[in-house]
């Protein structure tokens, strides 16, 4: 019982590990509303938002607007992208919400809930917004409003991301637990 105990905490460690700023992002390929696949490997060379988000989530759809906002400041700038996974379980309630909310950067549904991309990523809650830079590592995680613009802006200006603060042995990142 203990070695279980032991060998799942040295698992979990590892994923948390692999999810820290300056690591690459784990790699994932999903398709969009017409079933073309879509993965990392095409945002190279750019700076990517990443917005983990469902169509039932009433804060991802209240964050939406503060994307589009950045979205339009950036979309002329070919080193900036952005990129959607939802995480929905029913297609038709992802497409009703795609159009509702009428994103205009690519959107992508992860397959079973988004259950293997959540636990890649290493989160349990959304919006889980992750912006990753040029090289397609982790540049800031867990961002909401003002903090996505910013970390763009860092990014691009060449500001190294900072490594999170440990309060307590607990890893603190935009005051959010991790």
């Amino acid at each position: 019982m203990v070695s279980d105990y032991r060998a799942k905490a040295k698992a979990d460690k590892e994923k948390r590990e692999r999810m820290k700023e300056g690591n690459p992002a784990p790699e994932f390929s999903f398709p969009d509303a017409k079933g073309k696949m879509h993965s990392l490997k095409e945002f190279k060379g750019k700076v990517l938002v990443i917005d983990f988000w469902a169509s039932w989530c009433g804060p991802c759809r209240a964050e939406i607007p503060h994307l589009k906002q950045y979205y339009e400041e950036f979309k002329n700038n070919k080193e900036v992208a952005f990129l959607s996974v939802s995480i929905d379980a029913k297609r038709p309630d992802w497409d009703k919400a795609v159009k509702e909310e009428n994103m205009p950067w690519l959107q992508l549904l992860a397959p079973n809930g988004g259950k293997e991309i959540m636990e890649s990523y290493q989160f349990s809650g959304i919006p889980f917004i992750i912006v990753l830079d040029k090289d397609g590592k982790i540049y800031k995680k867990n961002l909401r409003g003002e903090a996505v613009k910013n970390a763009v802006n860092d990014v691009l200006s060449g500001k190294k991301a900072e490594a999170p603060k440990v309060i307590g042995g607990v890893g603190m990142s935009m005051g959010v637990a991790m």
